[in-house]
């Protein structure tokens, strides 16, 4: 985290407050502090935050963290007077919020057509990661389907299999209210798998074109 002098955020602090609009308080608040304030797991093709412990034990600390801190939307410098850099949304805004923070999640998916290339010089068949990937979609599935209990794990499940589902059924549904990062990460990361298969798609059957795949950028 960069360390700010008493004249760099006297400087900072006139400049926010002189923004008039909600979304450029939030884009300078992110270009200065970094509005997602945790480390989220990075796209995986094996979905591991979900089938190994440890993976999925990164997911229920951060849900921890952000249960246990409401201060997530406000910076505090303190020098011989105190500088607040507040983006807490009022009821109004809250959409707003929400919705940057899902278009950030989503402007951190690879390029798959780059990944793909990466993992044909390694030998790696397009088949076999299709049907690693079509099965996995397919175990969540089916445990939403048929387990009931009410662990994190399941209910993490349910919000990434919701944004995979949106995403290809072309119905992506945006926040209209405040979310939580770890709700907004799990569905952003949906969307996201939804246009990984895509792209694997295209890819094995290059005569035919899916075109579920949905746009990353949805300010």
């Amino acid at each position: 985290m960069q360390v700010y002098s008493e004249k760099q955020i006297r400087k900072l602090h006139t400049e926010f407050s002189e923004l008039k609009r909600y979304t450029d308080k939030l884009s300078f608040f992110d270009s200065k502090f970094g509005i997602i304030p945790f480390i989220f797991p990075e796209f995986d093709a094996q979905l591991e935050f979900f089938f190994r412990k440890g993976k999925t034990d990164e997911l229920i600390n951060i849900y921890k963290k952000e249960r246990n801190n409401p201060g997530l939307t406000r910076k505090n410098f303190q020098f011989k007077e105190n500088f607040a850099f507040n983006i807490k949304p009022a009821n109004s805004n809250s959409a707003v919020y929400s919705n940057f923070i899902l278009s950030s999640f989503l402007s951190r998916a690879p390029d798959f057509a780059e990944w793909l290339k990466v993992k044909k010089t390694e030998g790696i068949q397009i088949e076999s990661l299709l049907e690693e990937s079509n099965g996995l979609v397919n175990t969540i599935e089916y445990r939403l389907q048929y387990e009931y209990d009410k662990s994190l794990t399941l209910q993490c499940m349910a919000v990434f299999y919701k944004g995979f589902k949106d995403a290809f059924c072309k119905n992506v549904r945006l926040p209209f209210k405040k979310r939580k990062f770890i709700e907004l990460y799990l569905y952003a990361q949906g969307i996201i798998y939804s246009n990984y298969i895509t792209t694997l798609k295209n890819n094995y059957h290059p005569k035919l074109v899916f075109r579920s795949e949905i746009s990353m950028e949805i300010r």
